[in-house]
This record gives C-alpha cells, sequence and structure tokens, in this order.
C-alpha cells in the first residue's frame, strides 16, 4: 500500500515536471517568435544610444544624464560590443529573463503554496501579453521583473531559515547580490528591495539576532548602492520629467493591463478573487464571527501587489509624477500567484479547477494571436518603415536635403545605416525657433527638395504650417507615431 502511494506521487511529480518544461517551451516560443520583426521604438532606441560607447565609463556617464539607474545600459554595452546591435541582440537578454520568470514564479509559487500555483501561476506567466511584451522590447522591464522576482523568493528563503532558527550564508549572500542588481535596474526595483527590507525589520522587530542580521545585509545593499547614490538624487532634483500628469489616474487599472486588457478576462480574474473571501465573509457574518482569516503568504502577496502602487500613485499626485503601468512590472507576480491561489482554493472538484485553468490558458492564447492580434499587427513606432521609405526613394529626387524631429538624430540614423544609406540625418528641428535655423540651412545647402520626418515627438504648429505654406507638399506618408514628408523648394 506504502508502495502503491509513493509510486503515485513519483508518477504525479513526474508529471508536473513534464507540464512545467512544456509551459516554459511553449512560452519560449512566444518570446522569441518574430522577436525582431518590429522597429525598435524611441525607448529601445535610447536604450541603444546610452550603451552603444566605447568604454563603459561613457556608458555611465551617460546614465547620469538620464533618469534610470544604468543596469541595463551595462547590460547592453556588453551585448553589443561582443554580439551587436541588431533588434535581435538588443533584444535578447529581455527576451531569455522572460523565460527564466517562467521557471522562476513557478518556484515562488511551489515555496509560499503549492506545487499548482507554482504551475497555474507559470502559465499566465508564460501566455498572457503584458510580460511577452516586455521580453520582446530593448529596455530595463523584463529584466526587472525577473530580478525583483529573484530578491523575493531569496528574500523569503532566508526569512524561514531564520524562523527555523537557521542562518544560511548562500542564500543570504545571492538575496544582497540581486537586491542590488534590482536596485541598480531600475528605482522601482529599489523602491521593491526598501519594501523587503522594511518587511524584514518588522518580522524579526524585538528578536535581536535575527533583527540585526537583516540589518547587515540591507546594510552591504545600501554600501554597494552608494556609487549611485549622488546621482539618485540628481535625478529625485530634476525638475524636468517626461512622466506626464494625466497618466497617473489610469494606472488604477494596471491589473486590467496584466490580463490582456480584456474587460472579460478581467472581470473573470476578479470574480476568481473575490469569491473564497466572500464566501468566507459571509460564513463569518453567519457564526456572527468578525475575524478576517488570511494567510501570512496570501497577505504577503497582497502588500506586493498593492503597497508599490499607492506609494507611487500618492507620490504622483502630490509632487512629480514617477509611475506608469510598466514601472508596476514588479507587482505583476502576486496578481498571478494570487489568481493561482484564487482557483486551487474554489470547492470544486480538481477536474473543474483543470478546466478553469486550461480555460483562461487558452482564452489567453487565442485573444494574444486573434484578439489582439500582436504577432500580426504592429505596435510599435516605425522608425525603421519611416526611414527605409526615405532610403528607397532618395535617389528619385535629386539634390535632397534629410531634416527630422525626434529625441535624437540618431533614433533616425541607426535605421539608414543599417539601410546602407551613405547619407545621414544632421538636423533635428520642428520647433518654433528652429524655423529661422532651417532658413539658414537652406539658403546654405540650396536643395531641390526637402525630406522631413518626425517620430514619438510632434512638431510645434508653427513649424509644419511654414514648411506647408512655403514649400509644396510632393508626398506625405504616415506610420505608427512616424510621418514622412517630401516637399519641392521654390
Amino acid at each position: 500500500m506504502i508502495e502503491g502511494f509513493l509510486f503515485k506521487q513519483n508518477l504525479m511529480k513526474k508529471l508536473n515536471y513534464a507540464i512545467l518544461i512544456l509551459i516554459i517551451f511553449f512560452g519560449s516560443f512566444l518570446r522569441f517568435y518574430k522577436i525582431d520583426k518590429e522597429s525598435l521604438w524611441n525607448d529601445e532606441l535610447a536604450s541603444w544610444e546610452r550603451s552603444n560607447h566605447v568604454s563603459l565609463k561613457e556608458v555611465i556617464s551617460d546614465a547620469i544624464s538620464d533618469v534610470h539607474p544604468p543596469g541595463n545600459q551595462i547590460l547592453l554595452f556588453f551585448v553589443i560590443k561582443f554580439f551587436g546591435d541588431s533588434e535581435f541582440w538588443l533584444r535578447l537578454p529581455s527576451g531569455i529573463a522572460g523565460i527564466i520568470s517562467i521557471f522562476l514564479i513557478y518556484l515562488i509559487g511551489r515555496k509560499v503554496y503549492s506545487e499548482w500555483e507554482g504551475i497555474i501561476s507559470s502559465a499566465l506567466m508564460a501566455v498572457l501579453w503584458f510580460p511577452i511584451y516586455y521580453s520582446q522590447e530593448a529596455r530595463v522591464y523584463s529584466l526587472l521583473l525577473l530580478f525583483s522576482m529573484l530578491s523575493f523568493y531569496l528574500w523569503i528563503t532566508v526569512i524561514e531559515r531564520l524562523r527555523d532558527g537557521q542562518i544560511v550564508f548562500p542564500p543570504s549572500f545571492f538575496l544582497v547580490l540581486s537586491s542590488s542588481i534590482t536596485c541598480y535596474l531600475h528605482y522601482f526595483g529599489l523602491l521593491f528591495v526598501a519594501l523587503q527590507g522594511i518587511g524584514a525589520f518588522l518580522l524579526f522587530f524585538g528578536k535581536k539576532k535575527k533583527f540585526l542580521f537583516f540589518l547587515l545585509l540591507y546594510a552591504i545593499v545600501l554600501i554597494l548602492y552608494i556609487p549611485w547614490l549622488p546621482a539618485m538624487l540628481e535625478h529625485i532634483n530634476k525638475e524636468e520629467i517626461w512622466i506626464k500628469k494625466e497618466w497617473v489616474l489610469p494606472t488604477i487599472s494596471f491589473l486590467y493591463y496584466f490580463f490582456n486588457s480584456s474587460k472579460f478576462l478581467t472581470s473573470m480574474v476578479l470574480i476568481l478573487y473575490l469569491i473564497n473571501p466572500i464566501k468566507n465573509l459571509l460564513k463569518n457574518l453567519k457564526e456572527r464571527r468578525l475575524k478576517i482569516e488570511s494567510s501570512f503568504q496570501t497577505s504577503l502577496l497582497l502588500l506586493w501587489l498593492v503597497l508599490p502602487f499607492i506609494i507611487t500613485f500618492t507620490k504622483s499626485l502630490i509632487s512629480t509624477p514617477v509611475i506608469t503601468i510598466r514601472n508596476l512590472i514588479i507587482s505583476l507576480p502576486p496578481a498571478y500567484l494570487l489568481l493561482a491561489h484564487s482557483i486551487t482554493q474554489l470547492e470544486l472538484k480538481k477536474t473543474l479547477k483543470v478546466l478553469i485553468t486550461l480555460f483562461l490558458f487558452t482564452f489567453s492564447i487565442f485573444q494574444l494571436f486573434f484578439g489582439i492580434s500582436y504577432y500580426k499587427k504592429p505596435h510599435k513606432e516605425q522608425f525603421r518603415e519611416a526611414v527605409f521609405f526615405v532610403a528607397e526613394n532618395y535617389n528619385l529626387f535629386d539634390n535632397s536635403i534629410i531634416i527630422g524631429f525626434s529625441w535624437s538624430k540618431e533614433h533616425f540614423n541607426y535605421y539608414f545605416k543599417r539601410k546602407g544609406f551613405e547619407n545621414r540625418l544632421k538636423y533635428i528641428l520642428g520647433e518654433r525657433e528652429d524655423i529661422e535655423k532651417l532658413e539658414k540651412i537652406l539658403l546654405e545647402k540650396k536643395p531641390s527638395y526637402l525630406w522631413y520626418l518626425r517620430a514619438h515627438r510632434i512638431p510645434h504648429p508653427e513649424f509644419l504650417n511654414y514648411l506647408k505654406n512655403k514649400f509644396t507638399l510632393l508626398l506625405y506618408k504616415s506610420f505608427i507615431e512616424c510621418d514622412v514628408w517630401l516637399f519641392k523648394l521654390n
């Protein structure tokens, strides 16, 4: 009888591992399928430009003038140096981070709940749009997701060991390392690590040795971050910030974005979230009890989900805005873990729970391919298409000049170079005061035709009106967040 039980347990374990491997393989396919199909957009090109330097010192110096820590730029510096700067290579680190995240959320789910929560949450991570999108972007967010999860996994591991009276140095060492990397990736990573440190201090307050041990760990993290503190303080004091005040309120719906921006899927998720709490509330009212039951693990995940949002949302309302949906990617794992736990806690037969999970999994895939047509329609700014259009038609109009409007002329020149186009864009013009500069350039160069590109930024109406009124418009081509005009000069 015991042998039969052990055989069944072993079989179930192998089945779980097989399911997990299939999920990881499928999630890997979704992340690398057409990873380089779309053009790099403004922020990706900014990451490339800030990483494309001769030395690491220049990369760090450039990051100081930005508003982000240098972790991602340092990684991309080595990618460019040893592999290349194509769309594929620039997005590769994010893709790899996305794949590891599928496995890591499984480990977290298994640790805080059970094997099934781990598998369900990994399935959600594998197929939902939000983590896939950032796994195909040459930005920091997929890495931020990975290392925030890694720091949490190690944090909870160290806490469990300390509760059992053990101090194990390998997990503690890697906790310090992963927390430091998280801080250097993004300021929301710094916030997340700070919240973990506060949480640990509160858990072990009054337990001197354990409290001092965690104090030592986070003191080391702080020491490792000291070289970047002056730059961080400079970034905090910057008056000009690109995040707009009107973006703050929509971040309330961050769960909606975590679940494919689907009203149906988000509604279903909210129902699954609330079924068990409402059932327990009704039970307590019937028994005239006011006790709210919640496990330590669930309370921890709820805090992980809402605290970063509450803190940064409040800060954004009362002072400089810092919150965006993508910054809240640090709160994505608990959203999936809590949904997985809600499913496993339903008072239904195991078969029905499996069917609910399969439905969520299948619906997410269907919507990814057919609902939002993620792999068919372009979703990013089409810098590449706009530049290639100019390059392919440039020789049809002799004595032409190219000017543009974006945050950097190198964002256009990246694709001119990729096209093998000898001419490069030299002038960024589009503000009202740039009209006089343009007149001087035209007087000096005396071109017959003027190509004007704009991407990400919108030229001042007076500048555009000047072009349209002064010259003859020959053609106009529109792309996603990019436009091309060709004017004949009189």
